[in-house]
């Protein structure tokens, strides 16, 4: 409730006639085989817009973007995660991010000419130590120059500061020139590929990911040819 009035009520559209549907599009909604054809893009790219921020969130968030044009990473480096095994043992480092996405030449090639790397954490939420010296060094992959987010959100939002700041941070990651999230670990980072790949897109065509969409993965599945097994950048180029 205390973040409920900073969301803008309504239906996601009256016009399409599809009872249920919400019922797929909350997780990861391209994995679904009803959203894999022109009108199921619509009514994903209709979801997102219905969850449009209130304008004072909007605000925040372009007052908090770096000037374009930049990229955007999420790094999940928050300690929270320590309390779950499984994420535990599942999450990436600052560095290792931040290495897989310079030796990615799709990525490179999408950073061009982009200095500024926004990056979507909590900052005061990071404990590991190597994690907080890269992120103190305020310099990330392609010799980009790191921002953040700051300001006392808890002054202006009060107990929805939280809910608001990951608000912010999408908005911003949604508009960025790149994107590198980590899917299989968050479920923000899934969201904003479904995002990127709707964004202004009304008509009932099937959605193409944004071109600079990239998310880390493990494992073989997707890596590009004759990389090492193990970590990689996945760069969307289809949909899910």
């Amino acid at each position: 409730d205390a973040f409920r009035r900073y969301l803008v009520p309504g239906p996601p559209t009256s016009s399409i006639r599809t009872p249920g549907f919400e019922n797929l599009l909350f997780l990861n909604t391209f994995s679904q085989p009803q959203t894999q054809n022109p009108s199921g893009t619509l009514r994903v790219a209709h979801f997102h817009r219905a969850l449009r921020p209130a304008p004072d969130v909007l605000a925040a968030a372009a007052a908090a973007a770096p000037k374009k044009p930049y990229g955007a990473v999420h790094l999940r480096l928050e300690k929270d995660l320590d309390e779950y095994r499984a994420f535990k043992r599942a999450r990436l480092g600052a560095k290792t991010t931040f290495d897989e996405m310079e030796n990615t030449a799709s990525l490179r090639a999408c950073a061009q000419g982009v200095e500024r790397l926004f990056v979507a954490v909590a900052v005061d939420e990071v404990s590991n130590a190597e994690d907080k010296a890269y992120l103190a060094q305020k310099r990330g992959p392609f010799d980009s120059a790191l921002a953040f987010h700051g300001g006392n959100l808890s002054a202006r939002f009060g107990a929805a500061a939280l809910v608001v700041g990951a608000m912010i941070d999408m908005e911003i990651c949604a508009d960025a020139a790149y994107f590198v999230g980590y899917a299989g670990l968050s479920t923000f980072d899934r969201a904003l590929v479904d995002v990127r790949a709707t964004r202004d897109q009304w008509t009932a065509g099937l959605a193409v990911p944004g071109n600079c969409t990239f998310t880390i993965r493990r494992g073989d599945v997707g890596k590009p040819a004759g990389a090492p097994s193990g970590v990689h950048v996945h760069h969307f180029t289809s949909l899910p």
